[in-house]
């Protein structure tokens, strides 16, 4: 059985800590008996490009009465669908890799595994595999005690240092994006746990997820859009709304740089003093609604902390 690393973090509902919880990581992915694929098409995809398999990640409060583990099953940088294959999905559970169901994937590669067993309190890894070649890849569930509270960043432009230089890692997954002066440590800094929305699509999942890690960021769950971005505009922001009123533990903070991002979180109630806009980027953009006391906006991260408040 392989072993579980058991980190501990810190969790807070206020200003103030609460009892730490554990973050657990398996370094080792779970031993997968490859069966085969049920389709030609799929073993052929698997043959001729590599897996870009991801899990969506699980954001949960302990009270939720259902858990839902999601993600896709593709190949290529074109993220060609594995229809009609099955996917299992392992979660890092008393010390070792435990199966949490088996899923059959519909036409867009997408699956959907209720849990018989619901995930405990605390962070900790997951992994979904392809049954048909054993291919997988890492994703993260959170599952947050009862009367705590999560803080919610966007990410491009807001810690990446610019809106659309992610574009450029599209062409060339080589391409690094620098982040914003003293952002990584700002965020470590904060008494919540970290989820990351973006606009992205969740193809870029994996991209997206060595990009925090590489920088510094503190490990928290990622909320993608489907397919290769949101378009901007009002599809962003419905998106943007859409994904801040599914999750169900309370938003402590929210982080943006865009109007769009003050409208997003405005409209689920967060109010304004918990709003943070980065500046200046936008600032004509940003003027009349921080003119209004809508938000409030901040240039350094380095002072981040002192606009936290309980």
């Amino acid at each position: 059985m392989l072993r579980a690393l058991a980190i501990v973090g810190v969790l807070a509902g206020t200003a103030s800590a609460d009892p730490a919880y554990t973050d657990t990581r398996c370094p080792t992915p779970p031993s997968i008996k490859a069966k085969g694929f049920r389709h030609k098409r799929v073993k052929l995809y698997a043959k001729t490009m590599s897996p870009l398999h991801r899990g969506l990640d699980l954001v949960a409060s302990e009270d939720d009465k259902t858990q839902l583990l999601e993600g896709k099953l593709a190949y290529g940088k074109v993220d060609k669908d594995a229809e009609d294959e099955d996917a299992e999905v392992f979660a890092c559970l008393d010390g070792a890799w435990k199966s949490m169901g088996v899923a059959r994937t519909d036409h867009d590669g997408r699956f959907t595994i209720g849990t018989h067993e619901r995930l405990p309190v605390g962070m900790r890894d997951m992994y979904v595999a392809a049954l048909g070649d054993g291919a997988g890849a890492y994703f993260i569930a959170y599952v947050a005690p009862r009367g705590t509270s999560i803080a919610v960043t966007d990410i491009d432009g807001t810690i990446s240092w610019s809106e659309n230089a992610i574009i450029k890692t599209v062409i060339d997954r080589a391409h690094d994006v620098a982040h914003r002066p003293d952002a990584p440590e700002a965020l470590k800094a904060l008494p919540y746990p970290v989820v990351y929305t973006t606009a992205r699509g969740d193809v870029l999942s994996g991209v997206t997820r060595a990009w925090l890690d590489r920088h510094g960021f503190p490990r928290g769950p990622l909320r993608l859009a489907k397919g290769l971005f949101a378009k901007p505009g009002s599809s962003a922001i419905a998106y943007k709304t859409s994904t801040l009123k599914a999750l169900t533990v309370p938003i402590a903070i929210g982080i943006g740089n865009r109007k769009s991002d003050i409208t997003a979180y405005s409209s689920i109630g967060l109010a304004a003093k918990k709003i943070l806009i980065h500046l200046p980027e936008y600032a004509e953009e940003l003027k009349a609604d921080l003119d209004a006391g809508k938000a409030i906006g901040f240039a350094e991260y380095a002072k981040l902390k002192d606009l936290v408040t309980p």
